[in-house]
């Protein structure tokens, strides 16, 4: 069985169960503006390029507002970390 900590949705970076503004505004406000870090960082990286960077807000922004791709699996539901990536989220969060 999967640890809960390992399971997340992508793009979901407030871990509130969706993808939305909000989750765009969180990993911008982590990045610029010096808030405390992510619960999961693999929920934060929207492009799964496996950097935490401006590009990740971006990309969830052109998924929302100008119809872009969506984010990889896991989305729109929770999944597991793939193997070939560390661990990302550091507490439970909304899959359960």
């Amino acid at each position: 069985m999967t640890p809960l900590s390992e399971r997340f949705v992508r793009g979901d970076t407030n871990e509130d169960g969706s993808l939305e503004l909000s989750d765009a505004v969180r990993t911008l406000t982590w990045l610029f503006q010096s808030a405390t870090a992510p619960a999961c960082r693999a929920a934060a990286d929207s492009n799964d390029d496996g950097a935490l960077d401006l590009s990740d807000a971006v990309f969830s922004l052109a998924h929302l507002f100008l119809g872009g791709e969506a984010p990889p699996p896991p989305f729109p539901d929770c999944g597991t970390v793939r193997r070939d990536q560390p661990p990302g989220c550091v507490q439970a969060n909304i899959c359960r």
